[in-house]
């Protein structure tokens, strides 16, 4: 339940708003099931705010400071949250569905459960981010930045990640079917047990990547660069490597010498 206080000071004004958090910084704000649609919060510091379960959907919170901020069941479907200040927010289980966060900064934020879909990520911060078991299908991380983010057993069926920098993260077992990953950069990036079929990875960097049992089928690695990638135990029937690199990529002897693999570089 709210403190009454506090979500009466939500809706005084701006500059009363932020006279007053400045006079209070260290009341840790109490908005828990709070409903807040019509309120508008662009660009105001809610730092460690605890907005747990609150209603927040088509809600316009571009800007915002909510580092540190728990959002534990947050309903905000297609809120506005471009540019925000998430880092280190508890995210878990939030309902984000077609929700706007373009350029937000989500480093070390915990998105585990989440359901993202439709959402956009693009250009957004989440490195370190963590999306276990999160509902990002259809969602859009067009040039986001994810190093050593946790992708573990997460739906991406049909998201775009084009361009996107997600070295080091770790997508196991994710499920990425038709995904788009036109020249993302994926160096080291673990894919074990990863459902990659149907995807497009053109010109996507894949150097030391781990794709050990992944399932491959009729994804396109044309032009990518799996050089030193470990692609054991991989199913990859069908796939295409027009032109790939793979120089030192480790692949199960059955297909060293598939037809398949005409036209990319030397296996090495």
């Amino acid at each position: 339940m709210a403190n009454r206080e506090h979500l009466a000071m939500l809706t005084i004004g701006r500059s009363q708003w932020e006279a007053w958090r400045n006079s209070n910084a260290a009341i840790a704000l109490d908005l828990r099931g709070a409903w807040l649609r019509e309120v508008d919060l662009r660009e105001l510091n809610l730092h460690g705010a605890d907005l747990s379960e609150a209603e927040i959907s088509g809600t316009a919170i571009a800007g915002a400071i909510l580092s540190s901020a728990q959002l534990v069941r947050v309903c905000g479907r297609g809120a506005n949250l471009t540019g925000a200040e998430l880092v280190g927010a508890d995210l878990r289980e939030a309902d984000l569905s077609g929700a706007d966060l373009r350029g937000a900064n989500l480093v070390g934020a915990d998105l585990s459960g989440a359901n993202c879909d439709r959402a956009d990520f693009s250009q957004a911060n989440l490195a370190g981010a963590n999306f276990r078991q999160a509902n990002c299908d259809r969602a859009d991380f067009y040039a986001a930045t994810g190093t050593n983010a946790n992708f573990t057993q997460t739906y991406l069926r049909q998201a775009h990640l084009s361009k996107a920098h997600f070295s080091r993260a770790n997508f196991y077992d994710a499920e990425l079917t038709q995904a788009e990953l036109y020249e993302t950069n994926l160096l080291a990036a673990r894919l074990v047990s990863a459902h990659l079929s149907s995807a497009r990875l053109l010109y996507a960097n894949l150097h030391k990547a781990l794709l050990c049992d992944a399932y491959c089928e009729w994804t396109d690695f044309s032009r990518a660069d799996l050089s030193q990638a470990d692609c054991r135990g991989a199913r990859v029937e069908c796939a295409n490597f027009q032109k790939a690199n793979l120089i030192g990529t480790r692949l199960d002897p059955a297909y060293r010498k598939s037809e398949r693999f005409n036209g990319s570089t030397d296996l090495g």
